[in-house]
């Protein structure tokens, strides 16, 4: 099952995600990483979701920064301010999915699991605009 159908089984769970927006206190021990194949918990699904939108954020960087050298000047700019909507779109759609869950402890997991999404959208747009014939 993949981690987005969790998404109604971490409502059920009930734990609470907010421990995990905490910083960690130096020399306190770390966590065991989470099985991310099979997450059993809301706290699970959210660190395996952060590690999943690290990796695309990663990849959205890498080529953003590939196109900035690659692009003509005339472009260059076009591909700076549609980064800059994009990025706007992007924190705007995913406040308004993770507002239904307002307070809870879904809230932080429907948010990363829009930001993944809508970054792996990104990732092909950039990647598309990479192949030779674009």
């Amino acid at each position: 099952m993949n981690i987005s159908k969790k998404l109604g089984v971490a409502a059920l769970i009930g734990c609470s995600a907010i421990g995990l927006l905490l910083p960690k206190a130096v020399g306190q021990p770390t966590t065991p990483q989470p099985n991310c194949t099979n997450p059993q918990t809301t706290a699970d699904i959210h660190l395996c979701l952060g590690q999943e939108y690290r990796n695309a954020d990663r990849r959205l960087n890498q080529l953003y920064q590939q196109l900035q050298t690659r692009l003509p000047v005339n472009r260059r700019q076009k591909l700076v301010t549609s980064q800059q909507a994009w990025i706007q779109f992007r924190d705007a759609a995913c406040d308004f999915s993770s507002s239904r869950y307002a307070g809870g402890s879904l809230e932080p997991v429907r948010r990363t699991d829009c930001l993944t999404r809508l970054t792996r959208q990104r990732v092909q747009d950039l990647e598309e605009a990479l192949r030779p014939d674009s």
